[in-house]
């Protein structure tokens, strides 16, 4: 697997990371790409590169977030069509992306070797 993981691991941590955030798609909490970004994440690196993307995502999206409740600052970001768009939602799949990049980045820096 690119990200170190055995082939065992990244499947394993793909089907627990669906059925985990299945319920949360089901609510309305994410939606299904979140759930497939989670997947995706967890076959390729594994429990460990999941759960360092969660928690450096879920922070990043936490900040989009309250980027958003300051209505200059999202008119500036987005535009002023944006609050339709999102209608009270957080986009949690960026932040997501975004703990992927900064978490590859981290690996990087830190052990050039990680990535075989």
């Amino acid at each position: 697997m690119p990200f170190g993981a055995a082939i065992s691991d990244g499947i394993g941590t793909a089907v627990v990371a669906l059925l985990a955030f299945w319920p949360a798609y089901r609510m309305g909490w994410m939606g299904a790409g979140d759930v497939k970004l989670c997947a995706t994440v967890g076959w390729l690196g594994g429990v460990k590169m999941l759960l360092a993307v969660l928690l450096i995502g879920t922070a990043l999206a936490g900040l989009i977030g309250l980027a958003l409740l300051v209505p200059r600052l999202s008119h500036h970001l987005a535009g002023a069509g944006l609050e339709p768009r999102l209608r009270g939602r957080i986009p949690y799949g960026a932040g997501l992306a975004l703990g992927f990049i900064a978490w590859t980045a981290i690996m990087m820096q830190t052990n050039p070797a990680f990535f075989r």
